[in-house]
């Protein structure tokens, strides 16, 4: 059963540069050869997209964030329409769509570079206006670029949740834009369902190392699904007080950039799925099914670090492929044990 999704973010032109050696000295040049691209980027728009190429129906995906009045604004909207997404965009005249220049040297984490404008300018009025449109059964928001819908997380989770929608949140940046800390965000993790970081986040975000006590804390603020992400040390999942962590799939990373949005895709697909679209059993899927569930997400985010762009090489085909040839020696090797 598919039910409306109400994704909220940041949108933004990703400029990636992968495969790169070094990144060049002042006065230098580096050479790629194939390895570059311009890409859709932010958050809600790789998840809706992840969906789509997963299977799961457009017209059910609302998609909401601003931009400008620009050639990269026009680009973001017509990619996401070109797959039947519905877009709840405000367009500013007056501001520049977000840019994101990104270097990927091999081996390495990648390397962002952002100019933020138009999502700082993103109405609380229009976020709520949506949500009470569409009444969604999930609604996903990634704060920290988001200027006044930021300040009032708390409210807008509010209105979602009297809705009777699941709550999803996932770290937007490593820092806020235009704010000195994570206030906002922490203030309310009680209305919460799901969350979701990797786990530099996590340490930037609650300055906790240990990801067992980084998952109970957030059980104990009211979370009831807590998920963090580890790149190629695996995943880590949270619930009634146990911790599952799962290994990693092994692949060649050729560009990372997108592989946590594909990750949140597949979690929120294959959870869908799992409840048979009744969300509001949450609450009693067991560990056994949520490993599977966490295997599809983790599938999801292998594959999509397989291509250039952040969603290029999502699709079900990549993601069963994975599952077939390695998944069941992960589930074997995942591990569920309680949190001290």
């Amino acid at each position: 059963m598919v039910v409306s999704i109400v994704l909220t973010g940041v949108a933004v032109c990703d400029i990636i540069i992968a495969g790169l050696e070094r990144v060049a000295e002042p006065g230098d040049i580096v050479y790629v050869t194939g390895l570059s691209s311009i890409e859709i980027g932010g958050h809600p728009c790789n998840i809706s997209i992840d969906l789509v190429k997963m299977g799961y129906r457009s017209g059910d995906i609302i998609t909401v964030s601003s931009v400008g009045n620009d050639l990269c604004g026009k680009f973001i909207l017509n990619t996401l329409r070109s797959y039947g997404i519905v877009t709840e965009f405000q367009i500013h005249r007056d501001a520049q769509t977000n840019k994101n220049i990104i270097l990927v040297v091999k081996n390495e984490d990648r390397r962002f570079h952002v100019d933020v404008d138009a999502t700082t300018r993103l109405s609380i009025d229009h976020v709520i206006s949506v949500i009470e449109r569409y009444r969604p059964r999930l609604f996903y928001i990634a704060p920290g670029l988001l200027g006044s819908v930021d300040e009032r997380l708390r409210d807008v989770l509010t209105v979602s949740r009297r809705l009777n929608a699941i709550n999803m949140i996932d770290i937007g940046a490593a820092k806020p834009f235009g704010k000195k800390g994570w206030d906002f965000l922490i203030d309310s993790l009680n209305s919460v369902d799901i969350f979701h970081a990797n786990l530099y986040e996590i340490r930037r975000v609650f300055g906790i190392d240990s990801i067992s006590r980084a998952a109970k804390s957030l059980l104990n603020q009211g979370v009831r699904i807590v998920l963090i992400t580890d790149g190629e040390n695996g995943a880590y999942l949270a619930k009634d007080g146990y911790l599952v962590y799962q290994p990693a799939f092994k692949v060649e990373v050729i560009d990372p950039t997108g592989a946590g949005d594909a990750f949140q895709a597949g979690f929120i697909y294959k959870l869908i799925d799992a409840l048979n679209g009744d969300l509001n059993m949450l609450d009693t899927l067991e560990l056994g099914e949520l490993k599977h569930v966490l295997l599809w997400a983790q599938a999801s985010g292998a594959s999509c670090v397989m291509g250039v762009g952040a969603t290029t090489s999502v699709s079900r085909k990549n993601i069963n492929q994975l599952i077939s040839s390695q998944g069941d020696s992960i589930l074997r090797a995942t591990k569920i044990c309680t949190i001290e």
